[in-house]
C-alpha cells in the first residue's frame, strides 16, 4: 500500500487475519502509539513480528492460522481457498464442527465445495468422516511444528512415508494431522487402516477392506480390490500400528505402490518397512527443558512437553495455570518422563487428584504412578506400563536380553561399553547385530556427534529393561559396567597430557552419567578403585567447574578406606584440597593437604612428590607464605616424571613473581610453563598459562600484546567448553578495556564473568583482587549510572558462546 500499489487477494487474507486476531485478543495486532502518524505505524507493521497469540493462551491451531494470514511476505499467505482449508482443519483438530466453505465454481456462482467421486462398486459415498475416514483428533496436536511440516514435505517429495518411534511418542496423532491438513492435495481421497488389533499378517488384505467401508461383491481376490479402490486418483493411506505384521505389510505395500501410480502411504511403526523408495521420519520425544529453573516462564512454555503437560492438565482441571510456583515441577516432570508424550498426558490426568509436586516426587516408581489412562484409549495405551510391554512382546528373547543389559547404563553409552558389559551373555557381532535391530524397533535412540556414534535407552525403557534382571544379574553387570569405566579414567589419565586431551574431555563428560554410576558402585564394593577412579576424574571435573562433585566424591572415597599410606590416597587428598579451595574452604583445603604431606613422610613415593609439591605450594601461596610456597615450586618445577604437574609449578612460580612486581621474571616462568604445554600438545594447562602471559603483558602496557595472548586462549576455552577458565579470561579482558578507557566493554565483560564464576573463579586471582576493583571504580567514574547498569545488564543475559564472541570481538 505504501508504494502504491492496490489492494490484492493477499491484502484481503492479511485483513481477515488481522480482524481475526481482534477478536481474539480484543486488541488490534499493531495498534497506533500516541503520537505516532499512518506511515510510521505501517512501517513498523511491515517491520515487526506480530505478538505470539499463544501468550493469550490461544490454541496453537489457530494461532498458526493467523500467523499464516499475517506473513510479512504477500507472497508467504495462504490463498483464501488454502485459508479456509486451514480454519476447517484447526476446527477439526480441536473437536469443533467442520463448517462448509461457500467458494466460487467455475461458473461463477457459489457452491459448496465438494469432494470428489469414489470409484464406482468400490464405496457408496465418500462422507467425510465415515469408516476409513481420518477421524478429527479430538484433543488436537500440541507441539510438533517442525516434525508436521517435514512430515508434510516428505510426502511430497516421496510415495511411501513411514514414521517410527518408540510406543507413546505420538506416531499416530502425528500422522492423523498430517493427513488431515493434506485433504485439499489428495481431493479428500484420504483413508485410514488402523492395525493395532491384527496379530495374523495372511488377514492383512481382507482387514484393510473391512476397515476401509469398502463393498465388494465381486469375490475378487481381497488385494485385487484395494488396488480397485485405491487406484483412481491422488490418494494418500494412511497404515497406523505396522510392527507386529510388519513383514506382512510391507510386501502389501510395495504391491499397492506398484499397481496405484497416484496411491501415497503414510505408515507409522515402531521400525521401518525395509522397502525401495520408502522414506523413515523418526520422531523424537517432546523437547523438554535442560533444567528444573529454565528462565522464564514464556519459554519454559516454548517446550512442546510443557506445552503438552499443560493443555492435558487443564483439559481436566481447568484452573490449571503454569506459574512460578509450579514451573520447577512441571519441568522436572517433564524430563524425568523423556519428554514422551504418553506418560505426559498420563501424568497430567493425575492433577485431578494430585498436586503437580506429588507427581513429580512420584515419579520414582512412574509405572505405578502412570498406571491408569482414557477409557476411549487402545489398551496398549491406557497406561505406561502397557505401551512399553507392546513393545518388549515385539522383541525377540536376544532382544528383550540385551535390552536388559543395556538398562545398566546410566545416559548415553558407545559401541564398546556394551560389548564389554554384555560380553557375558553375547559375542561381539551378536552384540553389534542386535543392538541394530534395537535401533530399528526404536527402543534404542541413536545419535551422532563429531563421528562418534553413541546410543541411549529412555529412562523409562531403562526403568523397564531392569525389572527383567535380577539382583545377582544386576550386581555382575553393574560390576562390568564400573570396570570399564575404570580402564577408561585410567587410560584417559595416562594419555591426558598430550595431543588427545581434548578428545578424551569431550569423551569423559559424555560418560559422565556412567562414571557416576561405576563410582557409587566401587565406593560400595570396591573402594580402592572408587579412590584411584575419583582421583584420575579430577581432570575432567576442574574444566567443567564440577568443584562441589569432585570434592564429595573425593571425600566419599577417602572416607570408605581406612586411611593408610598409598600413591592413590596422597593423590586424593591434593586433588581433594583443590577443591575444598575452589569452593572456599581456605582451612579444610589447607588440613587436606597436610595430611597428605604426612602420609608422605611414612611412603617417600617419588610417582606423587609433584603434585603434592605443586599442591602444597599453591596451598602455601594462598595463605601468605610464599618462601615455603617457593621452596614447594621449585622442587615440583624439577621433576621429570609428572609433567602437568611440573608446567602447573611453573606457572605458580610465574604468579608469584607477578604478584610481587617483577613482571619480567614472571613472563620467563610463564614461557617456560608454555614450552612444556605446547611440546605435548596439550591444551588445557595451555589455556592457564595464556590467561596468565596476557596479565603480564597488560601489566607492562602491551595492551595489544595482551589482547592477542587473551583472545587466543579464550580461542582454547571455546574448544573445551571450559567456561569457568574462559570466566577468568573475560575478567583479565575487562581489565584490559578498562585501561583502553573502554568502560562499558569493560563492564560488559565483568558481568559475563561474573555469571560463569559468580562464586568461585580462580583462586590466584584472588590476589589481585584489587585490580578488579580498580576497573570497577574506573568505569562507574566514567559512565553514569543508566549506563554501567545497562552494560552488566548486558554482559550478565550474555550465553557462554555470545559472552566469547563479545570477547573476541566479534
Amino acid at each position: 500500500m505504501l508504494a502504491g500499489e492496490s489492494p490484492n487477494a493477499a491484502s484481503d487474507v492479511y485483513a481477515l487475519g488481522a480482524s481475526l486476531f481482534a477478536g481474539l485478543t480484543g486488541d488490534a495486532a499493531f495498534e497506533r502509539r500516541n503520537g505516532e502518524q499512518v506511515v510510521a505505524q505501517f512501517l513498523r507493521i511491515a517491520n515487526e513480528s506480530i505478538p505470539d497469540l499463544r501468550d493469550n493462551n490461544i490454541p496453537t491451531q489457530v494461532a498458526d492460522v493467523v500467523n499464516a494470514a499475517m506473513a510479512r511476505e504477500p507472497g508467504d499467505r495462504p490463498s483464501a481457498l488454502k485459508l479456509g482449508e486451514m480454519i476447517q482443519q484447526a476446527q477439526a483438530d480441536l473437536g469443533l464442527a467442520v463448517d462448509a466453505m461457500a467458494l466460487p465454481e467455475a461458473n461463477g456462482e457459489e457452491g459448496i465445495r465438494s469432494a470428489r467421486r469414489i470409484p464406482t462398486g468400490a464405496r457408496s459415498g465418500a462422507e467425510r468422516y465415515g469408516p476409513g475416514r481420518v477421524p478429527v483428533l479430538p484433543a488436537g496436536l500440541v507441539g510438533r511444528r517442525d516434525e508436521l511440516a517435514q512430515l508434510r514435505k516428505s510426502l511430497y517429495s516421496s510415495r511411501l512415508v513411514t514414521v517410527t518411534g518408540m510406543g507413546g511418542v505420538g506416531k499416530t496423532t502425528l500422522a492423523i494431522a498430517a493427513a488431515g491438513q493434506l485433504r485439499a492435495e489428495f481431493s479428500d481421497q484420504v483413508w485410514l487402516v488402523e492395525l493395532s488389533e491384527l496379530r495374523d499378517g495372511d488377514m492383512l488384505a481382507e482387514v484393510a477392506i473391512a476397515a476401509l467401508g469398502v463393498c465388494d461383491q465381486t469375490g475378487a481376490p481381497p488385494t485385487d480390490v484395494l488396488v480397485e479402490f485405491l487406484g483412481h486418483g491422488m490418494t494418500l493411506l494412511v497404515i497406523d500400528n505396522c510392527e507386529q505384521i510388519i513383514d506382512a505389510v510391507a510386501k502389501q505395500v510395495d504391491n499397492l505402490l506398484h499397481h496405484c501410480p497416484q496411491l501415497h502411504i503414510l505408515a507409522t511403526s515402531r521400525e521401518v518397512l525395509d522397502i525401495d523408495g520408502e522414506s523413515v521420519l523418526p520422531l523424537m520425544p517432546l523437547a523438554v527443558p535442560e533444567t528444573d529453573a529454565d528462565s522464564t516462564l514464556g519459554s519454559l512454555a516454548r517446550y512442546d512437553a510443557v506445552e503438552l503437560f499443560v493443555a492435558r492438565a487443564r483439559a481436566g482441571v481447568p484452573e490449571f495455570r503454569l506459574t512460578h510456583a509450579n514451573a520447577a515441577a512441571v519441568a522436572r516432570v517433564c524430563a524425568r518422563l523423556d519428554g514422551l508424550p504418553l506418560a505426559i498426558e498420563l501424568a497430567a490426568a493425575r492433577l485431578r487428584a494430585l498436586s503437580i509436586e506429588q507427581i513429580a516426587d512420584g515419579l520414582a516408581d512412574r509405572y505405578r504412578l502412570l498406571s491408569r489412562g482414557h477409557r476411549g484409549a487402545p489398551t496398549r495405551q491406557q497406561n505406561l506400563v502397557s505401551c512399553v510391554a507392546w513393545s518388549h512382546d515385539l522383541c525377540t528373547p536376544t532382544e528383550q536380553h540385551l535390552w536388559a543389559i543395556l538398562s545398566v547404563f546410566a545416559g548415553s553409552f558407545d559401541l564398546p561399553a556394551a560389548r564389554h558389559v554384555s560380553a557375558g551373555s553375547l559375542l561381539d557381532e551378536q552384540c553389534l547385530d542386535v543392538m541394530c535391530t534395537l535401533v530399528d524397533k526404536s527402543i534404542l535412540i541413536r545419535t551422532e556427534h563429531d563421528g562418534q556414534v553413541r546410543f541411549r535407552l529412555l529412562d523409562t525403557l531403562r526403568d523397564y529393561g531392569r525389572t527383567h534382571l535380577s539382583a545377582a544379574e544386576h550386581h555382575q553387570l553393574r560390576h562390568r559396567q564400573a570396570d570399564y569405566y575404570h580402564r577408561l579414567a585410567t587410560q584417559a589419565y595416562s594419555d591426558w597430557f598430550g595431543p588427545q586431551q581434548i578428545e578424551w574431555l569431550s569423551r569423559l563428560t559424555a560418560e559422565t552419567p556412567n562414571l557416576r554410576e561405576a563410582l557409587q558402585f566401587c565406593i560400595t564394593h570396591e573402594p580402592a578403585t572408587a579412590l584411584e577412579l575419583a582421583a584420575n576424574l579430577r581432570e575432567i571435573w576442574i574444566p567443567r567447574g564440577m568443584f562441589s562433585e569432585g570434592y564429595r566424591w573425593l571425600d566419599l572415597a577417602l572416607t570408605a578406606l581406612p586411611p593408610l599410606p598409598s600413591p592413590e590416597r596422597i593423590r586424593a587428598l591434593a586433588h581433594i584440597s583443590e577443591f575444598a579451595n575452589f569452593r572456599g574452604n581456605l582451612p579444610r583445603a589447607t588440613e587436606l593437604v597436610a595430611q597428605a604431606r604426612q602420609l608422605y613422610e611414612s611412603l617417600a613415593d617419588r610417582r606423587v612428590i609433584a603434585v603434592l609439591e605443586c599442591t602444597d605450594g599453591h596451598m602455601a601461596m594462598i595463605n601468605g607464605d610464599f618462601e615455603r610456597a617457593r621452596d614447594c615450586l621449585r622442587r615440583a618445577a624439577s621433576a621429570t616424571d609428572d609433567l602437568q604437574s611440573k608446567g602447573c609449578a611453573m606457572l605458580l612460580m610465574g604468579w608469584d613473581s607477578l604478584f610481587w612486581g617483577d613482571v619480567e621474571n614472571a613472563s620467563d616462568w610463564f614461557e617456560k610453563a608454555l614450552a612444556v604445554s605446547e611440546s605435548h600438545g596439550e591444551s588445557l594447562q595451555r589455556s592457564y598459562v595464556l590467561v596468565c602471559t596476557g596479565i603480564s603483558s597488560w601489566r607492562r602496557g602491551a595492551f595489544e600484546r595482551a589482547e592477542q595472548q587473551l583472545q587466543q586462549g579464550i580461542q582454547i576455552c571455546r574448544a573445551l567448553n571450559d567456561r569457568w577458565m574462559a570466566a577468568q579470561y573475560f575478567e583479565a579482558l575487562a581489565w584490559c578495556a578498562g585501561s583502553n578507557e573502554d568502560f562499558r566493554r569493560a563492564v560488559v565483560l565483568m558481568a559475563a564473568a561474573n555469571v560463569l564464576s559468580p562464586a568461585t573463579g580462580f583462586p590466584l586471582m584472588a590476589l589481585f583482587s584489587g585490580l578488579h576493583d580498580e576497573c570497577e571504580q574506573r568505569s562507574r567514574a566514567g559512565l553514569d549510572d543508566a549506563e554501567y547498569q545497562a552494560a552488566w545488564n548486558q554482559g550478565s543475559a550474555l550465553s557462554f558462546q555470545q559472552a566469547v564472541m563479545v570477547a573476541m570481538g566479534e
